[in-house]
């Protein structure tokens, strides 16, 4: 008399875990429903065969294999093909004509069933089999859901694959969990900096005393820039600009009293060259040739309001013959005049003047 098999309750081997969605799901339950009626209807002709001091015969292959009389579909051979087709690489015809599905029938929940009464053991599925998929690729609710490729941006690739999630709600502020996200130029929260098209590196740090701790990183992926920005008790500090060989040297700005462009500006014109620093400092250059009067040079670039030092110099006449007398500067321009030093008047034209000024441009 053959000894009866195990059956296993529904919720120990149903597939629940929506993989790659709900079609696939509802034939792999059925394929392991079938299985545990085959061994139920195997495990009652047991029975019904003790009690009558008999082993029921089984169908024969042919009709068990066709199917066609109800009254064969769940004899013991029946039960014990489809058991072996489970431990097999079936056809599609030979699957669908066992288990009304035409879906691959080797998985690891099935495996797991037949090994568990073939071989007496336990299967080796852990406990990532009975866990569900995240919902989307920014789901941060769902319990211990596993992570498909390209959840929270990781993974992610360029053509024809997978791409970085957006911003969860536009809002780079209310951020959540970790992961790399993409930015548009319309979102709140943004970096100050480049485009305001990018990606950006979501770290949270810690949760103390119902204050969130954390930090992001920025990258522009339409020009050089690139940040960071921390959270400190639930407020996000402004964005800090990182500083690299191809944006050190450019337009130098402010904004709300913070630093927004390069670090040195450097231009010219007409009325001569200046350089620009970050700090405030800037430095004027340029030149006159000399007339028997007073004579204005307008700076290359305004200064701001008392702060301008000016200073020149001649390069014509006898050593100690000239200096260059200079009046109360604007913030634009100063009044200047080339003065012999044994008369204390104009000096005559055409003699060139070096000029140069240095103050504050905020």
């Amino acid at each position: 008399m053959p000894e009866k098999l195990p059956v296993p309750s529904l919720e120990s081997i149903q597939l629940l875990t929506q993989d790659v969605g709900s079609v696939f799901q509802g034939k792999m339950n059925s394929v392991v429903v079938a299985l545990r009626n085959a061994l139920i209807a195997f495990n009652a002709q047991i029975d019904a065969a003790e009690t009558a001091s008999q082993q029921v015969e089984p169908a024969p292959e042919a009709i068990a294999l066709e199917g066609a009389n109800n009254t064969y579909k769940m004899t013991p051979l029946r039960s014990a093909q489809l058991i072996e087709k489970l431990l097999t690489d079936a056809t599609a015809d030979e699957a669908e004509a066992l288990t009304g599905t035409s879906d691959k029938l080797i998985t690891a929940l099935l495996l797991d069933l037949v090994l568990e009464w073939r071989l007496g053991t336990t299967g080796n599925l852990g406990t990532a089999a009975q866990r569900n998929v995240m919902a989307s690729p920014t789901d941060a609710t769902t319990p211990d859901a596993l992570m498909p490729r390209g959840a929270f941006g990781f993974g992610s690739t360029y053509q024809g694959g997978v791409d970085t999630p957006v911003v969860p709600n536009s809002n780079l502020d209310g951020i959540g969990p970790m992961g790399h996200f993409r930015y548009v130029e319309d979102m709140v929260g943004k970096p100050s900096f480049g485009s305001g098209f990018g990606t950006v590196l979501n770290l949270p740090a810690i949760n103390a005393a119902g204050l969130n701790y954390g930090s992001q990183i920025a990258v522009d992926y339409s020009g050089n820039e690139m940040g960071f920005r921390q959270l400190t008790g639930n407020v996000w500090s402004g964005w800090c600009r990182n500083y690299h060989n191809r944006n050190v040297v450019g337009t130098v700005a402010r904004s709300g009293g913070v630093l927004s462009g390069a670090i040195i500006e450097s231009g010219s014109n007409a009325n001569g060259s200046y350089v620009r620093y970050a700090d405030g400092t800037q430095e004027c250059y340029g030149g006159l040739i000399s007339t028997p009067s007073a004579q204005t040079w307008s700076f290359p670039a305004a200064f701001v309001s008392g702060t301008v030092i000016v200073q020149g110099c001649s390069a014509g006449g006898a050593s100690n013959a000239f200096f260059v007398a200079v009046n109360p500067p604007g913030v634009s321009a100063v009044t200047v005049g080339l003065i012999r030093s044994d008369t204390a008047t104009f000096a005559g034209s055409g003699i060139p003047l070096g000029l140069s000024a240095k103050g504050r441009w905020y």
